[in-house]
């Protein structure tokens, strides 16, 4: 046994430590951005580098402060920010991570098919977003019928364009819980309460 676990780390210590400074990274970035208090909604953005200056996040937090639920129940509210670059983008579509996503096209386009958004069709609807002319949001999945709305593109979301997010191929989603629990369940509450908030914003950004 010791000799078999002496070959495993000779072979895969890079792989090993990779991974927990991932893993620690991610769970840093995510106590740091809501200001070492847990959140009870994330949203993580796939950024170039470029990161939500602190004084936003905290505008930020307050403009969604009346709409979000104390999940933790903690007494506050808190909304965490969650850049993600590189592997760490695999790595939130593969664990519980943030619950909505602002992602850019080609990252759409990989993780569309692969169930991991839900459907925001009723939302469209209800906020009469035509996203005729945007087909890459929509997709019909495997065992599917219909084809639905999975992404909504930040060009029609005024609130994040005054935010500084990319007007074009840069698109909001809303994750599938991961987890069938009363947290998760609560969380994408929150998601869906920020969304509505985000409308209330000045209304629909027009093309």
């Amino acid at each position: 046994m010791a000799s078999k676990l002496s070959n495993f780390w000779y072979y895969y210590r890079n792989y090993v430590i990779v991974g927990v400074l991932l893993l620690v990274t991610a769970v840093a970035i995510i106590i740091l951005s809501s200001g070492g208090t847990e959140p009870d909604i994330q949203i993580g953005y796939v950024t170039d580098g470029r990161e939500i200056e602190e004084k936003a996040q905290e505008d930020v937090n307050k403009y969604f402060e009346t709409v979000i639920k104390d999940v933790n129940n903690d007494s506050k509210k808190a909304l965490g920010f969650v850049p993600l670059m590189g592997p760490r983008v695999d790595l939130e579509f593969s664990s519980d991570g943030a619950q909505i996503v602002l992602v850019d096209g080609n990252t759409l386009q990989i993780y569309k098919e692969q169930g991991v958004f839900e459907p925001l069709d009723d939302v469209a609807k209800s906020h009469g977003l035509d996203v005729g002319d945007n087909p890459e949001v929509m997709s019909k999945l495997e065992g599917q019928s219909d084809t639905h709305i999975y992404a909504l593109p930040t060009e029609k979301i005024k609130f994040l364009l005054d935010l500084g997010f990319p007007e074009k191929d840069y698109y909001l989603a809303v994750r599938v819980e991961y987890k069938k629990d009363e947290i998760a369940k609560a969380k994408n509450k929150n998601a869906y309460s920020v969304l509505e908030k985000m409308f209330d914003y000045k209304g629909v950004a027009q093309n």
